[in-house]
């Protein structure tokens, strides 16, 4: 029997008491968790999945349940980070508002019993992961088996996706700008349907996040719908830059956010405030003002890391919208007040990423730039890659020598901060821990983000190099 709807807001408060009481009671949970740079595509893609998947009907293409009773309870949404790191991305902030939420409504991995535990056991839990296609670790260690269902626009691993999901979730891994656009268009007959058997049947039962009442359902199911809708379209334009990156956006992409834009427009309190050049403006500005935060907390803020190979590489990217002369400045403001940065033989900058890489075990740390120069107006990037283990410098060296041509790499910096791992390089004083060989590029394929460069690094530290 399907559950009665309500706003995203109450969906939300309800999906953790849930989540709470299973842990509590040890029952079975279906949870929808994004990837673990947590962006705003993957906080997007998994609420719509997790509300659309609890409150719409199966979808005809759906494999039916081999077990109704789970699949057809609530799927509860998850933020791959902690809590504490949800203020630490102002886009979040910016958007939440226009779905009538805040950051406290948003579930995290706080949310989880910490560490291995029996309270949350693997077999009384399903994952559908959304905007990634492998549960990494540490989740992975627990309940990379218990994935049963994907939607994603990264490269497919088959080596470790489950190529038959089972109980009604779908398998849908193809490209496209946003991972939220998949999600949508695969429940648009669903949210469809949703709507119009509200509205018909009453199914709002007079709901509110407020303590005001409401006679008629037809406006409260429109304004629920175009909450939900502004929701999603915030994730599909950042990251297709309002539709005009031509490498990046697809007739997916479009097509999803004509369909989002009708169910705003159909609600008369939320058509008459919409203008879409300024609502992604507003959160493209949101997503870029990083300038009040630390350095650790840029290298964190949008961060991926992978296990490659027989050696177990664990390789950390660092996602960051300003250049690398900005974080070295940053950094070098900061070391004054720092006793640990300050007295360092190595640069502050290359001491915060040490740091970084350091607590997370990291065998290569890497940071991509992107950003507007100002010289030409134009887009850029950069490349930072170290190998913390010197055991890995061979495999960067042949990532370079294998892609740097097609990713147009040149020489940054003067070289200034590249080192061979040899202690020839800046940062390499004596007594410190031996690392391997540094390198640092401007990239000039500026179409090439961490979701096409990621995958041809972690095949050279698995040992073949890349394709090129």
């Amino acid at each position: 029997m399907a559950l009665p709807r309500t706003s995203l807001r109450s969906f939300l408060s309800h999906a953790r008491s849930t989540l709470h009481s299973a842990i509590d009671r040890s029952q079975p949970v279906n949870l929808v968790i994004g990837n673990e740079s947590a962006d705003l595509d993957s906080l997007t893609s998994s609420i719509l999945y997790a509300y659309l998947r609890s409150y719409a009907p199966l979808l005809p293409s759906s494999r039916r349940p081999t077990n109704p009773s789970t699949a057809q309870q609530l799927h509860i949404p998850l933020l791959n980070v902690p809590a504490a790191d949800i203020s630490i991305r102002p886009e979040f902030l910016t958007l939440l508002p226009y779905a009538n939420l805040s950051e406290s409504h948003l579930l995290t991995l706080d949310d989880l019993p910490p560490g291995p535990s029996s309270r949350l056991s693997p077999e009384n839990t399903r994952w559908i992961l959304t905007d990634h296609n492998v549960l990494q670790p540490p989740l992975a260690t627990l309940y990379g088996s218990r994935v049963v269902g994907v939607i994603d626009h990264h490269e497919e691993e088959t080596s470790a996706i489950p190529q038959s999901v089972e109980e009604g979730e779908p398998r849908i891994i193809e490209k496209c700008g946003s991972c939220t656009s998949l999600v949508t268009l695969h429940f648009r007959a669903a949210w469809d349907q949703l709507s119009a058997a509200a509205v018909s049947s009453g199914g709002a039962h007079g709901q509110s996040d407020t303590n005001e009442g409401i006679i008629d359902d037809g406006p409260y199911v429109k304004t629920w719908d175009a909450q939900l809708a502004y929701f999603a379209l915030g994730a599909i334009l950042v990251d297709t830059s309002n539709l005009t990156s031509i490498p990046k956006t697809t007739p997916k992409d479009r097509e999803a956010v004509s369909y989002l834009e009708s169910k705003i427009l159909a609600s008369s309190t939320h058509a008459a405030q919409y203008d879409r050049k300024a609502f992604f403006r507003q959160l493209n500005k949101a997503k870029k003002d990083i300038d009040r935060l630390s350095v650790p907390d840029v290298l964190r803020k949008d961060y991926k890391q992978w296990v490659e190979g027989p050696h177990s590489y664990r390789i950390g990217i660092s996602s960051v919208v300003r250049p690398l002369e900005w974080l070295i400045r940053k950094a070098d403001s900061s070391s004054a007040s720092s006793e640990e940065t300050s007295s360092s033989s190595s640069t502050p900058f290359l001491a915060h990423l040490l740091t970084h890489a350091r607590h997370r075990s990291l065998s290569v740390a890497s940071i991509m730039t992107t950003f507007t120069d100002p010289s030409t107006d134009r887009s850029a990037r950069e490349l930072f890659l170290w190998a913390l283990d010197p055991s890995a410098s061979e495999h960067l060296r042949m990532f370079v020598e294998r892609n740097g041509e097609d990713l147009g790499l040149e020489g940054w910096g003067k070289g200034v901060l590249d080192s061979d791992g040899n202690g020839d390089g800046e940062g390499e004083g004596e007594g410190e821990e031996k690392t391997g060989v540094r390198m640092v590029f401007r990239q000039r394929d500026t179409t090439k983000s961490r979701k096409q460069v990621a995958p041809l690094l972690r095949r050279a530290l698995a040992g073949d190099g890349g394709d090129g």
